[in-house]
């Protein structure tokens, strides 16, 4: 028994598993339930007006955003996670990205238990007086590749190793990558753009481009473009001006 409950937020988009979860929930004398969503954007939303000890989310949430991307993609405090999934190989994805136990579905008071147990015994919550410390920095990002062959092709990418990220006009919902090490390639989810900006040596330089500084080879700043190292002329947005200017002060 633990000296206070953990507060609990269940992610999931099917209604069966919702009440299971709840009622297990309810069960446990160590867990309080306070609340559920149908979706990342929910959960995103609940997390930032809630304080939450740990979460149950569902890897295969529908929409444009699933249980790991969430992960991915968030920025802001993520409590203790427990991914749950009718797919046990999605448990290495999730690992990778810190979650603390993978209950796979059907779910069962057994399964339920044990998952829970290892939360309580990691002491992996954090009590209301503590302060949240930031997760580590990663140096490489995991993105959803476009592939005729593999619908769930995934790949990882070093920060370090990226030329240059542009969203696709002709495929609605992607990016290219452009790599030093395998070409370009088309990755789905056109909002982890956005997830690139600020990781070194990564800046914006445009609502459609991220580079790797370190790829520069000459700015004009009068008109406004720069030439990448491998020849490719790109545009500056007259917004990101301060992340050019930032960075010819640096070199």
């Amino acid at each position: 028994m633990t000296n206070k409950l953990l507060k609990c937020l269940i992610v999931e988009d099917e209604k069966p598993a919702q009440r299971v979860l709840k009622r297990l929930i309810d069960e446990h004398p160590d867990l309080i339930f306070e609340g559920v969503c149908d979706n990342a954007i929910e959960a995103s939303r609940f997390l930032d007006s809630s304080k939450i000890d740990l979460m149950f989310l569902d890897v295969e949430l529908k929409g444009s955003i699933d249980g790991l991307d969430f992960l991915r993609i968030r920025k802001n405090y993520i409590p203790a996670v427990i991914v749950t999934s009718v797919r046990s190989e999605r448990a290495i994805e999730g690992f990778e990205l810190d979650v603390t136990h993978f209950l796979e579905k059907p779910l069962t008071p057994e399964k339920f238990n044990r998952a829970v147990q290892k939360v309580l015994k990691l002491g992996r919550h954090q009590p209301q007086s503590v302060s949240i410390e930031p997760k580590p920095a990663h140096h490489h990002i995991l993105v959803k590749v476009l592939s005729a062959r593999n619908e769930n092709l995934q790949k990882k990418i070093a920060y370090d190793d990226i030329i240059y990220a542009e969203t696709d006009v002709t495929k609605k919902g992607a990016i290219k990558i452009w790599t030093l090490s395998d070409g370009h390639f088309l990755s789905t989810c056109a909002y982890i753009l956005d997830d690139f900006e600020g990781k070194t040596p990564l800046i914006r330089i445009h609502r459609s481009y991220v580079i790797n500084k370190n790829q520069i080879d000459s700015v004009c700043r009068p008109d406004k473009f720069l030439y990448l190292k491998n020849g490719v002329k790109i545009d500056i947005g007259e917004k990101y001006m301060e992340n050019i200017r930032a960075f010819l002060d640096e070199s």
